[in-house]
């Protein structure tokens, strides 16, 4: 199912970004480009010597499996926990499959997205951003003399992780009201807060969903779908009739400009063709 749904996503994506103007296609990756990868690498091996004392390893399309779930696998399974990892990558999966390994110290750089310049760049610390969700939902069970049950900073965030689901991923589209654009993300985890405080577990036990803890999140997002929908709706359509009215604006100023200088060549040339009739 998940390649499947990946293919899916991955041509919608590339046919919206057809007409974009980057400086590398993606189109261009194909299998073939493995090849040359392995080429390069060789040679420098061979030939550099920095690259000589160095491990190097280069996972490519003859290995199944997606690049960050290879690169989670190989920190999954290194030796030992108190190595310091850096993965470089934008995409958010990454954050996402790090906090789930729990004893490894992992940090992610990427391009800084809010200045889109090319040498800036962000560092993602996962050890702390797992303590910072500790502290988020700690506060459920602070101020409940008897809860239901453990706290649990590992389940939580599984099911963090599970949430964002709801945003959508590589693999699957986002439901329309969890849409990131319109903080979804924080609608999902108000709506997890409410739920939990009357629930009997959390909704992942060990892989094993709780169906009944996903109900009453969807049931209490039914409740709220109608007004949200509105609320982005009406957001979306302020936008629109802003822009609309530039181009509108716009097109006019251009239509009085396009009209003058038709006039004032217009003129000329009338006046230049009477000048021709008199001349003896």
């Amino acid at each position: 199912v998940a390649p499947r749904a990946k293919m899916n996503e991955q041509r919608k994506r590339r046919f919206e970004n057809a007409n974009a103007n980057d400086k590398f296609d993606r189109s261009s990756v194909t299998p073939d480009l493995s090849e040359h990868i392995k080429e390069f690498i060789s040679n420098k091996v061979q030939t550099d010597g920095d690259w000589g004392t160095k491990k190097i390893i280069f996972s490519g399309h003859d290995v199944p499996g997606e690049g960050e779930y290879k690169i989670l696998e190989f920190i999954r399974h290194s030796e030992l926990d108190s190595l310091k990892h850096l993965i470089f990558g934008k995409d958010s999966d990454i954050i996402l499959l790090g906090l789930l390994q729990y004893k490894k110290n992992i940090k992610v750089i990427c391009t800084d997205k809010i200045t889109s310049k090319p040498k800036e760049f962000e560092i993602k610390a996962l050890p702390i951003l797992r303590e910072e969700l500790e502290k988020e939902f700690k506060k459920l069970w602070d101020v409940n003399p008897r809860p239901p049950f453990k706290f649990n900073i590992g389940s939580i965030i599984k099911d963090f992780v599970l949430l964002t689901f709801f945003v959508g991923n590589d693999f699957i589209t986002g439901l329309h009201n969890f849409n990131i654009k319109y903080k979804g993300l924080d609608l999902a985890i108000r709506i997890y807060k409410e739920v939990l405080k009357d629930c009997d577990s959390y909704i992942n036990n060990e892989g094993i969903l709780n169906i009944k803890v996903l109900e009453k999140i969807f049931a209490k997002l039914s409740i709220i779908e109608k007004y949200e929908h509105n609320g982005n709706y009406f957001e979306l359509y302020k936008k629109i009739q802003e822009k609309s009215t530039k181009v509108t604006k716009k097109n006019e100023t251009e239509f009085q400009k396009w009209k003058s200088n038709y006039y004032q060549n217009h003129d000329r040339e009338n006046s230049k063709a009477e000048q021709n009739q008199y001349k003896v």
